[in-house]
């Protein structure tokens, strides 16, 4: 039986040292699916830095709306409200200790409340919201959880700890 000869010549061999069709593709796949998880973690980064940011921006708002209700009250009548002037759903945030007006004027800052406990953030250190009052100021300050844990005892203010 004779041996026959294919009658298209398109189906010539790759020439060594060019890639074949097979192996363009197979690299342009693979280079497609890093850029895909290059800029899917990009996305994620930045979802995650939104979210800290908005976390802390919101307790942030709250704080300040906080101390501007306790400048208010506490500063003219040199006493502070038995509850927080907040929404009562919001108070179960703050850990809130109105004996501490007794110590207006005293010069050193004295904590009035602070976030009950920190915001877990993903990308930052932990950190709360301090309400604090001297030399007749109320300010709101943001702490880290170790800052806070260094001065909570200074400035009287012992949350519960809360697991």
């Amino acid at each position: 039986m004779p041996h026959s000869v294919p009658a298209s010549t398109d189906a010539r061999p790759p020439r060594p040292g060019r890639p074949s069709e097979v192996a363009r593709r197979k690299r342009r796949v693979i280079i497609q699916m890093i850029a895909f998880a290059a800029v899917t973690g990009v996305l994620i980064v930045i979802v995650m830095v939104r979210r800290d940011q908005q976390s802390v921006e919101q307790c942030r708002r709250e704080a300040h709306a906080v101390a501007a209700a306790l400048r208010r009250d506490a500063l003219e009548s040199r006493t502070l409200p038995m509850n927080l002037p907040i929404p009562p759903a919001r108070r179960a945030h703050y850990h809130y200790n109105p004996v501490n007006s007794m110590f207006f004027g005293g010069g050193r800052p004295v904590g009035l409340c602070c976030c009950a406990s920190p915001h877990r953030l993903l990308l930052a250190p932990n950190g709360r919201h301090v309400v604090l009052v001297a030399d007749d100021r109320v300010e709101v300050r943001w702490l880290s959880e170790a800052e806070f844990q260094a001065h909570k005892a200074g400035w009287q203010l012992q949350p519960p700890v809360i697991r």
